[in-house]
């Protein structure tokens, strides 16, 4: 087995300056780092693009996919499943998952993640998210392929909890 790390070459230990935080977002379709206005790093995300569900393949009686968005109010202490059967591919899959969480300004910063799990995976603990998380895969029309499972009937889905005693918004975009 071969276990890859990064090179130190390639590590930029970053200031840590309370009065000139580093800023991560976006700038047009770019994912910048920066300080100030000086951009440190950036990705470009211009050219990513998700073919929708059955392109090439027989489309006959399936449709073309597609996308759901849900803005969804997550409130203090509960759960909330994301199911997407409904643009899914037949075995549940789907290809592209965006989640965007609003949190309200009086809640402290440290107490600002979600916990997410995906198809009930039991006792752990979770996955913590902060504010954005994108999860893309691959979809096959009729054939367990390379997607996030959002079928409702396989235990499928992504269950979301809010530890907080804050309630926050969720904006959810789904695509298949």
């Amino acid at each position: 087995m071969s276990v890859y790390t990064t090179n130190p070459i390639h590590i930029k230990f970053l200031e840590c300056n309370p009065n000139n935080p580093i800023i991560i977002g976006f700038e047009g379709c770019n994912l910048v780092i920066k300080d100030g206005s000086n951009v440190l790093n950036q990705i470009s995300l211009c050219d990513i693009k998700l073919e929708s569900l059955g392109l090439g393949d027989n489309l006959q009686n399936i449709g073309c996919g597609g996308f759901v968005s849900k803005k969804i109010i997550l409130k203090s202490k509960e759960n909330y499943i994301l199911t997407a059967s409904e643009i899914s591919q037949s075995h549940g899959g789907v290809q592209m998952i965006v989640v965007k969480v609003k949190y309200p300004k009086e809640q402290p910063p440290e107490d600002r993640y979600l916990i997410w799990k995906y198809k009930e995976e039991g006792e752990e603990e979770g996955y913590p998210l902060g504010e954005f998380m994108v999860l893309t895969g691959k979809t096959k029309f009729d054939s367990l392929w390379q997607g996030w499972d959002l079928n409702s009937s396989s235990l499928g889905g992504i269950l979301f909890s809010n530890p907080s005693n804050y309630d926050v918004n969720i904006e959810i975009f789904v695509f298949n």
